[in-house]
């Protein structure tokens, strides 16, 4: 049984929200969900905030099909991100999936309860200008994220900042080279639909695609850690530019020279 009671019929209903504020869901692991605010901007959310029933603080975050996933096909495409959810339930650094939300019947979707971050490299980026340890520490530990996929044989295509989730960003305090303040930045990758094999044809989003998918090659997980390196740019774009503007040129170099630096094994230095 999938809710408690406030339940509107789900399957095949697109011109209606599967979901709405106040709607309690039972999990497979038998916690209660109320939903509270959609957290993306579509005429369907498919992507709901939520908190546990008798804690408003333990907050998840629930997901289920986009309204043009094929029914007819079973969903095709939430089905393949909740097998790679469950492939990589053991890794430390991809966003886990912590519950599952059981369909009422064969016409309904199943639903992912995920982890919950407070924002996305994309969005801290927004607030204040990131220092060069907080790039490095959180850059490393998304790349740790590549790490694992890349060593079941697959590739994530579709590395960006806003995939990038970040909890422990304190974006009220003027950014710090204090070493300390990295290290409570937690960082991990989201969004598991498009992990597949290797493999040619349009992948990763426009501003992150490599070479060999502009030219139609055939392409490997080097195309993840191509997206990589253009978020670790646009992540220093602009303390670079207020050190051309003001710096002198010995100064840049020095800059230059501290730039985070990518070894063939995953390690940044």
């Amino acid at each position: 049984m999938i809710a408690i009671d406030n339940i509107q019929p789900m399957g095949f209903m697109a011109s209606a929200p599967l979901l709405h504020k106040g709607m309690k869901l039972l999990g497979e692991s038998g916690r209660t969900y109320i939903l509270i605010a959609p957290l993306v901007q579509r005429r369907i959310p498919n992507v709901w905030k939520a908190h546990q029933w008798n804690n408003e603080k333990d907050q998840f975050v629930i997901k289920h099909p986009q309204s043009d996933d094929s029914p007819v096909k079973g969903w095709p495409a939430f089905r393949k991100e909740m097998e790679m959810q469950r492939l990589f339930r053991p890794a430390k650094f991809i966003r886990k999936m912590v519950d599952a939300i059981p369909p009422r019947s064969d016409t309904e979707p199943t639903m992912m309860v995920l982890e919950p971050f407070e924002k996305t490299l994309w969005s801290a980026r927004t607030r204040r200008p990131l220092t060069t340890r907080e790039i490095k520490h959180i850059m490393k530990l998304a790349l740790l994220g590549l790490r694992e996929v890349h060593e079941k044989g697959l590739v994530y295509c579709d590395f960006k900042m806003e995939n990038v989730l970040l909890n422990g960003f304190d974006d009220t305090d003027p950014a710090s080279d204090d070493v300390a303040i990295p290290l409570r930045i937690n960082a991990k990758l989201a969004d598991l639909g498009s992990v597949m094999a290797p493999d040619r044809g349009e992948v990763t989003s426009i501003t992150y695609r490599s070479p060999e998918v502009y030219l139609g090659k055939a392409w490997t997980s080097a195309i993840d850690i191509w997206a990589w390196g253009i978020a670790v740019r646009n992540s220093t774009a602009l303390n670079m530019m207020d050190v051309l503007s003001n710096g002198p040129q010995s100064t840049f170099n020095s800059s230059r020279r501290r730039l985070i630096y990518i070894h063939p094994v995953y390690m940044i230095r």
